[in-house]
Parts: C-alpha cells; structure tokens; sequence
C-alpha cells in the first residue's frame, strides 16, 4: 500500500514539473514573438499549436488507432497519396539536368539576390527539422551570403537538394467535424528554412526566365 501512495505522490509531482515548465516554455516564446512581431496574434497561434495532441483515429477500415505511432503511419500515408502527382514518371532528374545545359543563360544566384531573399523571411516562424531559425538567418545575412551563393548554385545545377530539406515536421490542425477523420484535419509543415529561401529564389528566376523568352 505504501509503495502504491509513494508511486501515485510521484506521478503528481511529474505532473507538476511538466506543468511548470510548459508554463516557463510558453512565457518564452510568447516574450520571444512580441519582441520581434509586437503580434499578440501571433504569440496566440504559435502557442496553441500542439496543445492538443491527435489521441486517435480510424484507418481506412474504419479500425481505430490508438498507438502514437501507428497514428503517424496512418496520417502519413493518407496525406501522402493525396499530394501524390499522377503525372511523374520518375525522370523528373534527367528532364532537369536537360533543362540546365540547354539553358546557358539562366543565370547562376547573385549575393544581392541572396541577400534581398534573407532580409525577407519572417522572423517569428516555427524552426525546420535543421533547427536553423529565419531570425539566425537575418542576424548573420553578411556571413551567409557568399557560401549561400555557392551552396545554391551547386543545387540548382545538380539538381540535387540536400537530404536535410526532404525531411519536416507535419502538424494536423482539426478543421471541422469527426476528429478521428482524418480527412477532417489540415497539414502544415515545418521545413526547412534555408529550403524556403532557395524555393522563393529559384521562384523568381523562373519567372524572369519566362518573361524574358516571351514573344511580342
């Protein structure tokens, strides 16, 4: 009996810590967006996400999951068959190097276009998976330039990105109706931030490849 009251008092006082320093978590975020945005909603939403964690779902049998993994596997195989693009046959890479050395002109990254996409980025979003924040990226802009410059233009002519972009972090925010449908819940992925500069460059330059090829 003992044993069982010291287990139940030590379950409490776990109960407590994590309290508390969810508690301390959330005061640093919060202090961390208002400094950088002044946005209240913003400190809102950065807050809320996760708060509720998805304790279970149906597969598509209809069987419910339980198991904080299996759930992953469920949510996962569902979003990615959604996203899935019908029209790719697998030599999206050839097609690609093809592109690149019949285009000579499409011009290689520039340190002032590096540096207009880190002055940018939004300073209070979510890390990536790399763990490298849009704020890090402002702060040293100076520093990152010209190996940015290098880093990019090796990607875009191997067309290869690097295996740390692959990977992110999905959150499922619940939209509307049965909450262990998973049909009923949005994706929002946490990549990488780097990623998302090259992305909005690489953007750009297509369209002004387009424009320029333009006929009259």
């Amino acid at each position: 009996m003992s044993e069982y009251l010291e287990l139940v008092e030590i379950k409490k006082l776990i109960k407590k810590k994590i309290r508390e320093d969810l508690r301390k978590h959330n005061e640093q975020v919060a202090r961390e967006i208002i400094e950088s945005t002044w946005s209240t909603k913003k400190t809102k939403k950065v807050l809320a996400l996760g708060q509720n964690l998805l304790p279970r779902i149906k597969n598509k049998e209809g069987v419910e999951i339980f198991d904080r993994d299996k759930i992953v596997e469920v949510a996962s195989s569902f979003f990615k068959n959604l996203y899935k693009d019908p029209r790719d046959t697998g030599g999206s890479l050839d097609l690609w190097h093809n592109l690149v050395r019949n285009h000579q002109d499409y011009s290689p990254f520039t340190e002032r276009e590096i540096e207009k996409g880190l002055s940018r980025v939004k300073s209070a979003s979510a890390l990536g998976p790399d763990g490298i924040g849009n704020e890090s990226l402002k702060i040293y802009c100076e520093a990152l330039t010209a190996p940015l410059v290098a880093l990019f233009d090796a990607i875009l002519a191997s067309g290869h990105p690097l295996s740390q972009w692959l990977l992110s972090e999905i959150i499922l925010i619940h939209k509307k109706g049965y909450r262990m449908d998973v049909n009923n819940y949005r994706p929002i992925s946490l990549a990488s931030s780097l990623m998302k500069v090259f992305m909005s460059l690489l953007k750009n330059k297509c369209y002004k490849h387009l424009d320029s090829h333009q006929g009259p």
